[in-house]
């Protein structure tokens, strides 16, 4: 005999369901499951919205802030950057902009900090120049410690005080959550093997640049029917929770958008 449980997190087109996918779900009567079995899984379906932020501040988890200075550091403006997926361009933008409601620039699209990759030594590099400040300005300046997010652009000395190219020391990781998401379901556990070590996640998906992020059984391309996987799973389950980790054994967090987790349970 087998069962199906099924999780559904809903879209919010609002966007006021940022945050992670994590829940618990209570079974109206217990699944019970015979004693005298060992029980196995499948996985039908799980599908991730790919709506996944790298600048964001959530869970302890805080890469959205960068101060900046036109006068040497006498006094620093704190820049709060919006949750959101940000390439490097995109963060340049936010300085400047930052530079430019502050009346700091002579020019507006004359920015006074630029980012930039270097694509041969697989670097980031920041380039200051103060002869772009309006008149008051002495000495442009930006401090990425104050969050998350000097260890994205690949700083270890994130305070960059004087006009010239400030190198980062390490290869940057813009992908913030890194680059797969790891799916448990407390009632199932045991199941995998990672690198030798036993795991609790039922799977890995990694995170694309796709429509969606999913693994569904039958495939449509091959027919392919997912595995049955024996597991460590209890004879009775009155409740469960669904979790969602990022690379970094953190709660991967969401913009917006589903996720579907489809489970047949094997008695």
């Amino acid at each position: 005999m087998s069962y199906q449980l099924d999780y559904t997190a809903s879209k919010n087109n609002s966007g006021s369901d940022f945050g992670t996918r994590n829940a618990t779900i209570n079974m109206r009567q217990p699944l019970n499951l015979s004693n005298e079995k060992s029980h196995s899984f499948r996985i039908i379906r799980i599908i991730l919205s790919n709506s996944i932020p790298n600048i964001y501040n959530y869970g302890g988890f805080d890469s959205s802030k960068i101060n900046i200075s036109n006068d040497g550091g006498t006094n620093w403006y704190t820049i709060v950057i919006d949750n959101g997926v940000y390439t490097l361009q995109m963060i340049e933008d936010v300085i400047t902009d930052a530079f430019n409601q502050r009346g700091w620039l002579i020019k507006s699209n004359d920015p006074a900090i630029t980012l930039n990759f270097n694509p041969a030594s697989q670097m980031i590099y920041t380039k200051i120049d103060s002869s772009k400040l309006e008149t008051g300005g002495s000495q442009a300046q930006i401090d990425f410690s104050v969050s998350k997010i000097a260890d994205m652009l690949g700083y270890t000395s994130p305070i960059l005080s004087t006009d010239g190219l400030h190198t980062a020391q390490n290869v940057p990781q813009l992908d913030s959550q890194g680059s797969y998401i790891d799916v448990y379901c407390s009632a199932i556990l045991g199941s995998r093997y990672v690198n030798g070590n036993i795991s609790n996640a039922i799977c890995r998906l990694p995170i694309l640049s796709a429509d969606n992020n999913e693994i569904i059984f039958p495939s449509a391309q091959t027919g392919s029917v997912a595995p049955i996987l024996k597991a460590n799973i209890p004879s009775s389950i009155s409740s469960y929770e669904i979790t969602f980790k990022n690379q970094y054994g953190r709660d991967a967090v969401f913009l917006m958008g589903n996720a579907v987790v489809e489970l047949e349970l094997i008695d």
